[in-house]
């Protein structure tokens, strides 16, 4: 591995938690145990019990780069990634569930991905996924090399629908994060990395991983309305709900304002019809989460 060219960077790596220790004590040491060492780790808890505050409480103890927020109340799971972006201090950032790890050059590589290609907005590593500590396959590889954003847009949703694997926990400069937020509606990950990659390329590399597990809040798309404090439309209808919140976005976001509403009319249309004839392969990713 070639050596970082520049002064090395700030990277923050933001972990969000809920009373889940076991769990965090992975991700945690995972993190602090990276082979890119200026690195900032905020653990934002969101409420938890006291066995998550002593144990982040040790962490702290024997890693001065570890920074603790705990919320008095609970305040949700996409307040909580929101409140990371305000509290980061590196000029790159990437979000760690509590459930998850990397490998140990994973910054490291991310990171000289991004500076050795800057026409690159985020790098990520391949997915493998688990369930408990089962291996139980890999993700499929989010790669938008196209130089125009519509069709980095529409290749988005065409890659990631059914996948349950966009690109959230890939390393960006924090400044491009920081225009948008994590928005409370129903595929809110899918939204916001859409609008990442119409602002520039994304690619995965094959040389490093993220361990994530299955199950959890992001299990179904009922579970996941439940844990948003979603209306129970989109408890009962989560895709349509989706649907309906990618197209929103769409024609209201500022970011696309320089579409008139013929041509998002026209790339709505696109989008649904090319879904259409790819509908089994989402199918067969969505089994694949499930099995």
């Amino acid at each position: 591995m070639s050596e970082i060219k520049i002064l090395d960077p700030l990277v923050t790596i933001a972990i969000t938690t809920y009373n889940r220790p076991d769990l965090l004590c992975q991700a945690l040491k995972s993190v602090i145990d990276q082979t890119y060492e200026n690195i900032e780790i905020i653990v934002l808890d969101d409420c938890s019990n006291s066995e998550v505050q002593h144990l982040i409480q040790e962490f702290i103890n024997i890693d001065s780069r570890v920074k603790y927020y705990h919320h008095n109340k609970n305040i949700g799971v996409n307040p909580n990634f929101n409140f990371a972006l305000k509290t980061a201090n590196g000029k790159y950032f990437m979000w760690l569930c509590d459930d998850d790890w990397i490998d140990k050059d994973y910054i490291s590589l991310c990171l000289q991905s991004l500076i050795n290609s800057p026409e690159y907005i985020l790098v990520t590593g391949k997915t493998k996924f688990y369930w408990g500590d089962k291996f139980s396959h890999e993700g499929i590889k989010i790669n938008l090399p196209d130089n125009s954003n519509i069709r980095r847009w529409m290749s988005f949703y065409l890659q990631v629908l059914g996948s349950g694997n966009p690109p959230n926990f890939g390393l960006i400069e924090l400044n491009k994060l920081r225009n948008f937020k994590m928005p409370n509606v129903m595929g809110c990950d899918y939204i916001l990395f859409s609008r990442v990659a119409y602002m520039g390329k994304i690619k995965t590399l094959e040389n490093v991983c993220i361990h994530r597990r299955l199950g959890g809040m992001s299990e179904t798309m009922e579970k996941m309305a439940l844990s948003f404090s979603l209306p129970e439309f989109d408890r009962k209808f989560g895709f349509v709900s989706l649907w309906i919140n990618l197209f929103k976005d769409l024609l209201f976001n500022p970011l696309f304002h320089q579409l008139n509403l013929f041509r998002k009319t026209y790339i709505a249309c696109k989008l649904n019809l090319l879904f259409c004839f790819n509908i089994f392969d989402y199918f067969k990713k969505y089994k694949m989460r499930k099995s």
